[in-house]
């Protein structure tokens, strides 16, 4: 800010760089939050893979006890 310009210009400057401020912060914030709903989401169907990896690993085993126990 120099002296040349008056008071209301001064405020208009500040009020411009805090409008930007908070845009920026609102679109780091949507970048956050769909990072999380996106990790969120490959959780889930690592989960999903796991449950189904677990779910044939015991299928197996129960056919390999009722081969072994005939």
């Amino acid at each position: 800010m120099s002296k040349n310009e008056s008071v209301e210009e001064q405020l208009n400057n500040i009020l411009e760089r805090y409008h930007l401020l908070y845009w920026k912060q609102l679109g780091l914030q949507e970048l956050i939050k769909n990072a999380v709903r996106e990790k969120e989401h490959w959780e889930a169907i690592d989960n999903i893979r796991m449950t189904n990896d677990m779910t044939r690993i015991i299928e197996i085993a129960e056919t390999l006890t009722e081969t072994e126990v005939a």
